[in-house]
């Protein structure tokens, strides 16, 4: 006889499943691909304000510290995917060197991406002037990158 918590776990996994499943299916349409990348894009740059405020002194250190520069870390790292797809978006700002130079666009990619470890320790402590030496060489590897890969107009 089949306990209720394994129905349950069962279920679970299938509506997880579907979930997976739709996701690739939405993203496989290019505008839903290029509005999840700027969404992202988006959520990294709330996230550099909020650890600008704390390393201002403007807002105290704590779990949301962290939490803003482990969703940096996240989505530095998911940069080189966010863009696998070569889909001009009405809104989008990336210049077509984004994927006619991919292996630039990756080393400028992966330079960002590896600056977030230093980040997120930086966050995890209370020394402002430890976050803003931090947030100052990602926002450099960030800048780099929009100069090279981002249009100024939209």
């Amino acid at each position: 006889m089949m306990s209720r918590m394994g129905t349950r776990g069962r279920i679970l996994a299938v509506a997880a499943a579907l979930v997976v499943a739709g996701t690739g299916l939405a993203f496989a349409d290019g505008a839903a691909s290029a509005d999840h990348r700027q969404a992202e894009m988006k959520k990294m740059g709330g996230a550099m304000k909020r650890l600008s405020q704390s390393a201002k002194g403007e807002q105290p250190f704590g779990p949301e510290t962290v939490a803003a520069a482990e969703a940096i870390q996240a989505v530095g790292h998911e940069i080189p995917a966010l863009f696998k797809d070569n889909e001009p978006a009405p809104k989008s700002r990336a210049k077509p060197e984004v994927w006619s130079d991919a292996g630039k666009f990756a080393a400028a990619a992966k330079a960002f991406s590896d600056t977030t470890p230093a980040l997120v320790a930086a966050a995890g402590g209370t020394d402002a002037a430890a976050l803003g030496a931090a947030l100052g060489a990602s926002g450099k590897a960030c800048g780099a990158c929009h100069d090279a890969f981002r249009s100024k107009d939209q």
